[in-house]
């Protein structure tokens, strides 16, 4: 199971599931009433679990997670390829335009062969650019995911 629920998802779904394991519960002792509130009580233990275990099936069918990590991946993968991979294009396409353009104008194939020669160049350095930031996502990730599983250490320093 991979964990899709944040943290403060979690602490509010067992928040939820307590108070409502509570009103189950206080309804079920009282013996006026007929119906006893079992999918209530159900959903409650339900969220109780969910919030213990950080995994939601829902979530999980919907394809959603709200862990920071998975929340901050995604939005990389939005910005980073996309955008760097339109300027890309666009930048091919304008190259390509201008060498079409100075094939007609002029026969010197040297112009042509340098422009070519920086729109790969230029290539290279949005994909070294892709690359940096993909390398600083995982590292923060990684650093964030070693402060969640680090123990809490009390200060050393003794007050007088």
């Amino acid at each position: 199971m991979k964990k899709n629920v944040g943290r403060l998802d979690a602490y509010i779904r067992i928040t939820l599931g307590l108070i409502g394991l509570g009103c189950a519960i206080s309804k079920m002792s009282n013996h006026r009433y007929r119906r006893k509130p079992y999918g209530l009580l159900l959903w409650s233990a339900t969220k109780v679990a969910e919030g213990i275990t950080r995994f939601c099936p829902i979530l999980l069918m919907f394809g959603i997670s709200t862990r920071k990590e998975d929340l901050i991946r995604q939005a990389m993968d939005k910005i980073i390829p996309t955008g760097l991979s339109l300027y890309n294009k666009t930048r091919e396409a304008t190259s390509s335009m201008k060498n079409r353009v100075s094939k007609r104008t002029s026969t010197d194939h040297t112009q042509t062969n340098s422009q070519n020669e920086q729109a790969t160049n230029h290539n290279a350095e949005n994909t070294q650019a892709e690359e940096l930031a993909r390398r600083a996502f995982e590292s923060f990730v990684e650093s964030e995911k070693q402060g969640d599983q680090a123990p809490f250490q009390p200060s050393t320093q003794e007050k007088d």
